[in-house]
């Protein structure tokens, strides 16, 4: 040890582990190592009881491996170092416009330096423990400024391209040899060995991804309550031997803080969080719950379980478990704290523009998250600022290091804001770089678009006859579909093919409702309230149930349910849209008094509904209809005619609206005709 003063190094004698011999014997055996790190414990009770007991596991090396203590390897042997993971991203589409999430901290002055971190190796009795500690080293990494780390699904991506199988497990050589496809200059690897039980030896190296030189090697040894620290001394050194500055290093939350002091709780959290990826909800929260028992403040865990109850639409749970992680921000990074306020304030009330400040400031410390980019640029597009959006798109495929491959929910997102702004040209260019269900929904929307509704009704019908088509491609099909038989003149089939998809329920299931409805509008006629909607309470349920009664002329139903809603407008306003004022209208008319309606919607039918992440709330189409015909029947048809002329125009539209222009066109023309 060294230090400025007597007292400094007397300090570092007694708190710091002194440095591995692996510095400068990378060769070591690791077994040796472990070994060497016990006798030099800092806690007796972490030392060897006796020095026979150091005898024996010396004879046990030296029988296992002769000559290795004197530095010469036995002839047909190589020492190989501990596996590397790619670190990663954590991307995962979400819907269309296509939400991403990333995890991957990268805020630097420089371009951060690209790593893979491959799998681990471990003992084939202990892969939780060797996934939880392969994980646990990412969350180190990932507070790092200087180094950005590949997440998985480009390298899936990278794979495929190789010709390896999803199945196949990331070791060094493969992950060198993607490390090359993507032109990333570091591969760790990591391993986890037992040499005795509740004991562990934990091994990380990284190597030149070109050349396979060993850049760095460390080790520490572990027991199950000093696993996390001896986690956060190897990846500080290995941060530090990748590039980072020791002060940026000693400027982060120590790892106990920004994940957990509890290794166990820690292993139950990664496990809750495969679970959670594969749809059990209910098993992840049970996990997420036990990790918290151990650690009441793991702001993580709460956090995760907040996400998993908003997917079940649990969303008073939801709130109560994002307070708890927000309640702790001792125990979240920036970026994870500045992530969670987003999403939190997206999902539990529809703010946009609070998500749309948190993920700036996210992005201020991840600039180069893919994620982070495309998600804010969803919230904008949902606020109408869709040249703003269209930025954060474009930016989002840029920084996808994959490719074209990886990039598609980023480019499909650009293009249908190139529509939405009358760019068409453009929209094609990112639209001839997409495949699968991407390129599907974007054809679909080209065509909609353009008013090819021959082609649009033969991609369509391709598509809903596809049961492995994704449910978000479905929906738009049927949309497009039921257009393309009304602008034929077949209504009635239209109105079949919604009301039998208005059966699936929850949001995807109202957002065929309103196309119901909006078929009754536009046609003049006012069919009973369907069954789905009589015990639908949730916000954009209740209040089209409202419109549907005033439609029928049930104004005191529909003020009932209009009051129902109103009673969560506190909590869960942002959810609203247009809702409230478009049964209020409704009702006006009711009564007689369609000039008081048609000044109410008039405003909403120009500023229109641009947010397509909310499909079950009343759209830009179905306002502009409401407005016009409100002004017809209120005796004033050259507004009237402005507000027909507006329904032909696909500028502004989300992308859910253009699916069902048909609908309305259908319809439009001959109110239009008759108008002049």
């Amino acid at each position: 040890f060294s230090g400025s003063t007597p007292q400094v190094v007397q300090a570092r004698h007694r708190s710091e582990p002194p440095r591995p011999l692996t510095y400068v014997r990378p060769n070591l055996p690791p077994e040796l190592q472990v070994l060497l790190d016990a006798t030099l414990a800092k806690l007796p009770a972490d030392r060897p009881a006796a020095a026979a007991t150091v005898v024996q596991q010396l004879d046990a090396l030296l029988a296992g491996a002769p000559g290795l203590l004197s530095g010469a390897l036995p002839a047909g042997r190589s020492f190989r170092p501990p596996y590397l993971i790619p670190v990663a991203l954590g991307i995962a589409g979400l819907g269309v416009l296509l939400a991403i999430g990333a995890v991957t901290r990268a805020r630097a002055t420089g371009e951060p330096a690209p790593v893979i971190v491959a799998e681990f190796e471990g003992p084939a009795a202990e892969v939780e423990l060797t996934r939880a500690f392969r994980e646990l080293l990412i969350a180190g990494l990932g507070e790092s400024a200087r180094l950005a780390l590949i997440p998985p699904h480009q390298i899936r991506e990278a794979m495929r391209d190789a010709g390896m199988a999803d199945s196949v497990t990331l070791t060094p050589d493969r992950a060198r040899e993607i490390a090359f496809r993507l032109s990333v200059r570091a591969v760790v690897n990591g391993a986890v060995r037992q040499p005795a039980p509740g004991r562990y030896a934990l091994m990380v190296s990284s190597v030149d991804a070109e050349s396979g030189r060993m850049l760095t090697s460390e080790t520490e040894s572990a027991s199950e309550s000093t696993f996390v620290p001896a986690v956060q001394r190897i990846t500080s050194r290995l941060r530090r031997s990748l590039g980072d500055r020791r002060a940026d290093i000693e400027a982060n939350k120590p790892l106990w803080q920004v994940a957990t002091p509890s290794f166990e709780a820690f292993r139950k959290y990664v496990q809750a969080v495969d679970l959670g990826r594969a749809a059990n909800l209910d098993g992840s929260n049970r996990l997420l719950r036990e990790a918290i028992a151990i650690d009441t403040g793991f702001a993580s865990a709460w956090g995760v379980m907040g996400m998993n109850f908003i997917a079940a639409r649990n969303l008073d749970s939801a709130r109560i478990a994002f307070a708890e992680a927000l309640r702790r921000p001792g125990r979240l990074n920036d970026a994870q704290r500045y992530r969670m306020e987003a999403e939190a304030a997206y999902a539990l009330h529809h703010d946009l523009t609070a998500a749309v400040h948190w993920y700036g400031l996210y992005l201020q410390e991840v600039p180069l998250s893919v994620g982070g980019r495309n998600n804010r640029g969803l919230y904008l597009s949902a606020m109408g600022r869709l040249e703003d959006a269209l930025a954060d798109f474009v930016r989002a495929v840029e920084l996808e290091r994959g490719g074209d491959g990886v990039a598609q929910p980023q480019l499909l997102n650009a293009a249908i804001m190139l529509w939405a702004l009358g760019r068409s040209e453009e929209a094609r260019r990112y639209r001839a770089r997409l495949s699968g269900p991407f390129a599907d929904y974007a054809a679909l929307v080209d065509a909609a678009v353009e008013g090819s509704w021959t082609l649009a009704e033969s991609l369509a019908s391709r598509i809903t006859a596809d049961p492995a088509a994704p449910s978000w491609v479905r929906m738009q099909a049927t949309g497009t579909l039921a257009s393309a038989l009304a602008m034929r003149g077949d209504i009635a089939a239209a109105r079949r093919l919604i009301d039998t998809a208005a059966a699936a329920g929850g949001t995807e299931g109202r957002w065929y409702l309103r196309a119901a409805r909006l078929m009754e509008d536009v046609s003049g006629k006012a069919g009973p309230l369907p069954g789905p909607l009589r015990a639908d309470t949730s916000v954009p349920g209740t209040l089209l149930r409202a419109e549907w009664l005033a439609a029928g002329g049930d104004t005191a139903g529909a003020l009932a349910a209009l009051d129902a809603a109103l009673d969560r407008r506190e909590v869960e306003g942002g959810w609203f849209g247009f809702g409230v004022e478009a049964v209020r209208a409704r009702i006006l008319g009711a009564r007689g008094d369609w000039g008081q309606a048609a000044r109410l919607l008039s405003p909403l039918a120009v500023v229109g509904e641009p947010d397509n992440t909310a499909p079950d709330r009343i759209g830009t189409l179905h306002l502009r209809w409401l407005a016009a015909d409100a002004w017809e029947r209120a005796g004033r048809k050259d507004s009237a005619d402005a507000y027909h002329a507006r329904l032909g125009e696909t500028t502004r539209l989300a992308a859910n609206q253009l699916a069902l222009r048909g609908l309305v066109l259908a319809y439009s023309s001959r109110r239009l005709a008759r108008l002049h």
